[in-house]
């Protein structure tokens, strides 16, 4: 009954932060419907000219109305058609969907460790919420990584269309390759094939050329590796370590999924209060009941193996009469 308390509470501070982030800060989704706006209007992507909506973020400050790839835009260009905002709902409710879904992924075993996390992170998922940032879906994609990619590979286009998106989910990518799930691995590389072509064929060759000098000049913020540390190679140093230590400890799964949950954190050229959401991924690989269900399922990580192995004896005792009882009792 405490921990389903905590778990309330948390939930409460939550949706406080997402009210008083609502009241004072922008939504970042705003800022896709601003780019998918311009496309549909024949406007430049990476540049405001007279009739674009305004935005809430000093492009200049940034040099650019937008830090992503131009995928983001060709997707939302459908969103930004319909009246009077519907796909900027649409948009906010399923972003809402994937963090509490995160949020009960993570939770619904009541461990203390996943109600620490929320208490003391409930800031940061509380303004990832309001933001309704393409953060909250790669949230939940790297959830169902860790979970689900073994068995169900398919899994992995999800992250593959990510990281054409928002190039930063790319680094789980590099966890697959470290954990062989080459099934996910392939279906990841076709996402990202896939997503690249779908930009190339909505915007063309320029918008990528740009974005890709866009995403090389920006300018970090303050509180970023790089910003704090006034070295302009910092952050790309943490990302090439990060991928570098993920696949040096290929023989730990838990600890590699940590280690690209911290890079994706600090790593990134854009640090805001939401980034502490990510917190959430470094709580499902300590829940007990993941590699419970891995080993009922056919994880290789072990528990099929032996349990066929215990079975044979099991059965090879049962077989040879009262002599096997002792056998029989230290099996069972």
């Amino acid at each position: 009954m405490r921990k389903l308390l905590a778990i309330i509470l948390a939930l409460e501070l939550i949706c406080v932060w997402w009210l008083l982030c609502v009241l004072t800060w922008h939504i970042d989704a705003v800022t896709y419907l601003a780019a998918g706006e311009r496309l549909n209007a024949g406007h430049a992507l990476y540049s405001l000219m007279p009739g674009d909506r305004a935005l809430a973020v000093d492009s200049s400050a940034v040099g650019t109305p937008i830090l992503y790839p131009p995928l983001i835009a060709v997707l939302w260009r459908p969103l930004s058609a319909l009246p009077a905002m519907t796909g900027l709902y649409l948009w906010f409710a399923a972003a809402a969907v994937a963090i509490f879904t995160s949020i009960w992924y993570v939770a619904r075993d009541l461990r203390w460790s996943a109600i620490a996390v929320l208490l003391i992170f409930s800031a940061g998922i509380g303004s990832q919420l309001r933001a309704a940032n393409i953060e909250a879906f790669i949230i939940l994609t790297a959830l169902l990584l860790w979970d689900q990619s073994d068995r169900r590979p398919w899994v992995g286009v999800i992250i593959g269309v990510l990281t054409a998106i928002k190039v930063s989910p790319g680094i789980f990518i590099v966890w697959l390759i470290s954990q062989r799930r080459w099934g996910a691995v392939r279906w990841a590389a076709a996402g990202l094939i896939g997503g690249f072509l779908v930009g190339l064929i909505g915007v063309g060759l320029d918008a990528h050329v740009q974005a890709f000098d866009m995403l090389r000049s920006s300018k970090p913020q303050n509180l970023t590796i790089t910003g704090l540390t006034v070295i302009p190679w910092a952050t790309w140093a943490v990302d090439v370590f990060g991928a570098l230590s993920i696949l040096l400890v290929t023989k730990h799964p838990k600890a590699a999924f940590r280690l690209a949950a911290l890079t994706i954190i600090f790593g990134s050229p854009q640090i805001s209060l939401g980034v502490a959401a990510y917190a959430l991924l470094l709580v499902l690989p300590m829940r007990r009941g993941c590699e419970a269900r891995g080993r009922r399922r056919g994880d290789p990580r072990g528990g099929p193996a032996e349990h066929r192995a215990g079975a044979g004896v099991l059965g090879a005792a049962r077989t040879h009469g009262a002599d096997a009882e002792p056998v029989q009792r230290f099996l069972q």
